[in-house]
């Protein structure tokens, strides 16, 4: 999980990465605000107000009654969620790809080579014919984060 924050400094607003947050392990709400609250300790923020706080649409946390969101409302009263931009800028863009039936038919063909090239046994076809020429390039994931790669 990333790690920004955005604060005001003498009216000009900044925005600032801290930092990653290993989430692997166990990704249920309290382990993720356990995660969050031990990380800003640790830089020294988490006795700062808030008065905000940015998530994905996942329940586990943005959810209000007990996602991440929630939980730090029980240490913090005062932030507010707002739904991450960045976030809804590519749901924007996945439905407005979608729509366009030039750029859907583009993502589906790339969509379609990718999962045929993975696939077990064809990629172990596809492996054995580049050795046979002496090139070898592997197909990597396009992202961790499936959003990301719609």
């Amino acid at each position: 999980m990333t790690v920004c924050v955005r604060y005001a400094e003498e009216l000009e607003t900044k925005e600032r990465f801290l930092g990653f947050v290993d989430c692997s392990e166990v990704a249920n709400a309290d382990a993720i605000h356990g995660h969050v609250k031990q990380f800003l300790e640790g830089c020294g923020l988490y006795s700062l107000p808030i008065v905000a706080q940015c998530y994905d649409g996942a329940a586990v946390m943005s959810g209000h009654v007990s996602g991440v969101q929630a939980q730090l409302l029980g240490d913090h009263p005062s932030p507010i969620y707002i739904h991450c931009m960045a976030h809804k800028l590519n749901l924007v863009l996945v439905d407005t790809c979608e729509v366009n039936r030039t750029a859907n038919g583009y993502f589906l063909t790339l969509e379609s080579l990718y999962t045929f090239f993975t696939q077990p046994g064809t990629h172990h076809a596809y492996k054995k014919a580049q050795e046979d020429i002496g090139a070898t390039k592997e197909i990597t994931a396009l992202s961790n984060t499936r959003w990301a790669c719609r």
